[in-house]
């Protein structure tokens, strides 16, 4: 008889330690789909952290649970139960906890958030260190990017949780029609030939955070009129951005604006294509420096501390 060879794949997942086996949380018993989703606003507008359960699973009733650290607003019908600290609905909820420390941080520049940082499932948060700038107009950076998913796996027939994580090397630009009209003042160009160079661009325009695509009409030294949605608005410059796209723009990048993309592009490439187990070694540096020193984690809801392990999770193979 040959014995079965052992081996393991060690993978990108980190395992969430709760100090207790139980968690005390609030819970508002709900069935209807659309009435679980208009409580978790609801409560989360109110500063609380809330997971929904759509229908019964894994021991939990259909509903709303949360976290509050403030007094629940009148008429919510919940009352406060006890269930496993590592439940399905958990990982929303730590989810959502992560969110807000994130944005906190952000506020604070000790974290760098791309546009679409949050969805339903995950988060996405950079270091605040630039790893390049392009050259000579620093219109693009590249970060270190991690992006975060908890996920609920039960292991031997009992719940847990696992921070799943993936590091990238993103690039970023800053080509507001501010800093593009900047470096063509600064390069000789006259506001006539700036006018006509900038007229047929595709551009994007924020207004109350929110991105739409615009078309820019006519600007001066502070403001653009532009339409969106064939209405005229008048935005500031600092708020028009050219779409970076290399389809549409890069030819003006590099050749009008003269800014050197090469470079930081072979240095993301490079970054980029990491061997698995150094990809492993930088999730782990990155998860210690982002999640860890910054007091993300351990992180505390309601009677439970969730310790983060930075060791990753190693997946055995029997052969």
């Amino acid at each position: 008889m040959i014995d079965s060879m052992i081996s393991g794949i060690t993978v990108n997942l980190f395992k969430l330690i709760p100090s207790g086996d139980r968690i005390d949380i609030d819970f508002i018993p709900l069935e209807e789909r659309s009435l679980i989703n208009d409580y978790v606003h609801k409560l989360d507008e109110h500063g609380c952290i809330s997971g929904p359960q759509y229908g019964d699973y894994l021991g939990l009733k259909s509903g709303v649970y949360f976290v509050c650290n403030k007094e629940v607003p009148e008429g919510f019908q919940n009352r406060t139960i006890s269930i496993d600290s590592s439940s399905y609905v958990m990982k929303y909820i730590i989810l959502k906890y992560i969110k807000r420390r994130v944005e906190a941080l952000a506020r604070e520049d000790k974290v760098f958030l791309p546009r679409r940082w949050s969805e339903y499932s995950q988060i996405t948060l950079c270091d605040s260190h630039v790893i390049k700038h392009s050259e000579p107009w620093k219109l693009f950076t590249i970060r270190e990017c991690l992006t975060l998913r908890v996920e609920h796996i039960p292991l031997e027939g009992k719940n847990a949780l696992f921070l799943l994580a993936d590091v990238k090397i993103r690039r970023f630009s800053n080509l507001s029609l501010a800093k593009i009209i900047e470096v063509l003042l600064q390069k000789g160009y006259s506001l006539d030939k700036i006018e006509e160079l900038l007229k047929h661009h595709f551009y994007r325009c924020v207004i109350n955070d929110h991105y739409h695509d615009c078309l820019v009409n006519y600007f001066d030294e502070k403001t653009a009129t532009v339409t969106i949605d064939n209405a005229e608005q008048i935005l500031p410059l600092t708020k028009i951005f050219l779409n970076p796209h290399p389809k549409f723009a890069r030819n003006f990048i590099e050749k009008v604006l003269g800014e050197n993309l090469g470079v930081i592009d072979k240095i993301r490439m490079a970054l980029g294509k990491q061997r698995p187990k150094k990809k492993i070694e930088n999730t782990v540096r990155l998860i210690t420096k982002l999640l860890i020193e910054k007091k993300i984690f351990p992180a505390t809801l309601s009677n439970v501390n969730y310790r983060l392990e930075t060791a990753p999770q190693k997946i055995v193979i029997v052969g």
